[in-house]
């Protein structure tokens, strides 16, 4: 039931209002800001939990399809589809139905035409949730595609954004790397240290 109720969401959210500038995930989910705003209002940018920031006219890389059973997953046949993207925009849903987008589509590049939101459910009270219509320009006509749920996405690696700052962990690897480039003679402890004064303010948390 909170299935459908998402999905009717979605189809009535296809009118178009002004375009805002930037949303936060806290934003999305503080119910004081995100009852100033209707189905379909389109924002300029998108901050998920973990800082990452996506904006209209950004590249951004499809990765693999979800396979948790715990999330949406689906199947056409054998064939593993991606959960949280749809072939064409939410309103053609009224006719053809959600046609989820196929594993054969991993590794596309497509590019960000607009941001819009939702409310999660069928009130103004109730978070929003942030979803992009992105186009593949190697493909023409036909390339349009709809993330449902920029956050869900992201977490579940279905889209990659490769301009992402580096997480914590991802840092520490780095240097690790650099490390063992410098104590077999790769690099020189120049370049290492601008990499560590690089790195650092994210290692540590500032």
């Amino acid at each position: 039931m909170k299935r459908i109720i998402f999905f009717i969401t979605l189809l009535i959210s296809i009118n178009l209002y002004s375009q805002e500038g930037s949303l936060t995930y806290k934003q999305a989910n503080d119910i004081e800001f995100a009852k100033n705003y209707k189905n379909g209002t389109q924002f300029s940018s998108y901050t998920s939990q973990n800082g990452n920031t996506i904006n209209v006219g950004d590249t951004l890389i499809l990765g693999s399809p979800s396979t948790d059973k715990k999330q949406y997953n689906q199947y056409t046949g054998n064939n593993a589809v991606f959960s949280n993207i749809i072939i064409g925009r939410i309103g053609s849903a009224l006719t053809t139905g959600l046609q989820y987008l196929p594993a054969n589509s991993s590794g596309n590049k497509v590019i960000v035409h607009n941001i819009k939101v939702s409310h999660t459910k069928l009130k103004k009270k109730s978070p929003l949730l942030a979803r992009a219509y992105v186009k593949n320009p190697q493909l023409g006509i036909g390339s349009g595609r709809t993330i449902m749920d920029l956050e869900k996405a992201l977490l579940l690696g279905e889209i990659i954004n490769p301009n992402a700052p580096l997480t914590r962990e991802q840092a520490i690897a780095k240097l690790k790397e650099h490390k063992d480039l410098l104590d077999l003679g790769m690099i020189n402890e120049e370049e290492f240290n601008k990499l560590r004064n690089e790195l650092s303010p994210i290692i540590m948390g500032k």
